[in-house]
């Protein structure tokens, strides 16, 4: 079936479920209202996940990492053997790949295992934590500010254009940024709900959820802390605070410092490497991956719409009013620490802030709240319905121009159709000059490079009785 049939199929479903969203919250029936919006998200997400090839950056080096992983899931490699010499410091043609946490890598091998080794086992436990996170979204958004801002705020991450193309691995940093996201929502989720209930439990249940997004991207997960103490400071004394925050950070590490541990005592040259590289995206522009100081503002215009940061300066001065300041305040720790963090940091993408999404979703909920409050004038009235509209239009916009439901897909469903009749059963043929040479280790069981063999490597691998191929296909 084309393509376009089933793009056409998930956005009819997704809109009638939307619909059915909106009228059940006529109806006042809010949780179902949120569980349509939760439906919606599932038929998107599923149609990006259909792409029967892999992604460029940095799909296809999650998913031949995690396939690797059937063998040995605490042996995360990029070459399933190290047939030629290779540079540890370069993680995209290395053997040993620690240039990502493994946490992600672990739910992409254990989905492949239950499902086979294909494109879609590997995005679908993406596609389903991304699906959840929209109720998440939901649940904080209604704690913090009632029912409709809860909802509004899970409609547009369920149709966000950016979440969606990371769920379907189409832009670089993609299942695991999701992941991140995820787990930082998670941990949000638990904070609110020990500041309700002021049960330690839910510490633990925060501080797990920290380290195992630590474990899907590092150390901006602790951007919780300061949320955790926005929501708690004033209602507990100081010691109680403090025992808090010991519970969560201990929590934290007990789940992320044994990988840490692990990897530096089993493979320290690529663990010390990966951990510079980590701390070099502050101070150096890595893999040309540069922005000017306004980079994050122009890209939040693009990414989530061209009304937020009309909505974030509403959203500070109801904040500077005094109305729910810490609820206020933790949102505004969510959305503007990362930000002015990865601002200052050198190296910049896209996705670097997709984890703060959940509090601009809701900042934005909170904008289109105050422009459905009924005015005496019906002209003003009209103006802000008008303008809600057009914020709701915008979202839209954005959300079909990165699902890309007319997209030709035929060269790429080309290439790897191709790569997957090279399969090797014997598994002693060793493919050069091989364009997709990543894909093409993920479809097959074959080693590939994507350079040209020089006599004396040729040598080599025919001494250790490999087959060498020089493909001669300029599309594979």
């Amino acid at each position: 079936m084309p393509h376009y049939f089933i793009a056409l199929a998930a956005v009819t479903l997704a809109t009638v479920s939307i619909i059915c969203s909106y009228f059940q919250y006529r109806k006042g029936n809010f949780r179902i209202s949120a569980l349509f919006l939760v439906l919606a998200a599932l038929f998107l997400r599923l149609y990006m996940a259909s792409d029967q090839y892999l992604h460029e950056w940095d799909e296809r080096y999650h998913a031949l990492v995690a396939k690797n992983m059937l063998d040995n899931f605490f042996l995360p490699k990029l070459y399933k053997l190290p047939l030629l010499t290779y540079n540890y410091r370069d993680w995209s043609s290395g053997y040993i790949w620690l240039h990502k946490q493994p946490l992600p890598l672990w739910c992409m091998a254990l989905s492949m295992k239950l499902f086979g080794v294909n494109e879609f086992a590997l995005r679908l436990p993406s596609v389903l934590i991304s699906t959840f996170a929209v109720y998440l979204t939901y649940f904080i958004g209604k704690k913090l500010f009632g029912q409709k801002i809860g909802l509004l705020a899970a409609f547009f991450h369920a149709i966000n254009g950016l979440v969606l193309e990371m769920t379907g691995g189409r832009v670089a940093t993609d299942h695991v940024d999701v992941f991140f996201l995820f787990f930082v929502e998670l941990a949000v989720v638990f904070t609110i709900v020990y500041s309700a209930r002021r049960q330690m439990i839910f510490n633990v249940l925060t501080g797990i959820c920290i380290g195992s997004a630590v474990l899907c991207k590092w150390l901006p997960a602790f951007v919780v802390v300061p949320i955790w103490l926005a929501l708690n400071y004033n209602r507990l004394n100081f010691i109680e605070n403090l025992k808090g925050l010991t519970v969560i950070i201990v929590s934290a590490f007990v789940v992320f410092m044994p990988w840490q541990i692990y990897c530096h005592t089993n493979f320290p040259l690529e663990y010390a490497n990966e951990m510079g590289h980590n701390y070099r995206h502050i101070t150096e522009v890595l893999d040309g991956n540069t922005g000017g100081v306004f980079y994050f503002v122009d890209k939040l215009f693009i990414t989530l719409n061209e009304f937020i940061w009309i909505a974030l300066f509403c959203f500070c001065f109801k904040l500077y009013k005094g109305d729910r300041v810490p609820q206020r305040l933790a949102l505004w720790f969510w959305a503007a620490l990362p930000f002015l963090f990865f601002t200052i940091a050198k190296t910049k993408m896209q996705g670097y802030l997709l984890f703060t999404y959940p509090a601009l979703f809701i900042i934005l909920a909170g904008f289109c709240d105050l422009l459905l409050i009924r005015n005496d004038s019906s002209i003003k009235q009209i103006l802000q319905r008008l303008v809600f509209a057009i914020v709701v239009g915008l979202s839209i916009r954005f959300s079909i121009e990165r699902i890309k439901p007319l997209q030709d897909q035929s060269a790429q469903i080309y290439w790897a159709n191709e790569l997957r009749n090279m399969e090797d059963k014997t598994g002693k043929k060793v493919y050069f000059n091989v364009k997709h040479c990543i894909e093409g280790m993920f479809y097959t069981n074959s080693i590939m490079y994507g350079f040209t063999p020089s006599p004396e490597q040729i040598e080599e691998l025919k001494l250790k009785g490999y087959e060498v191929i020089i493909n001669q296909n300029p599309k594979l």
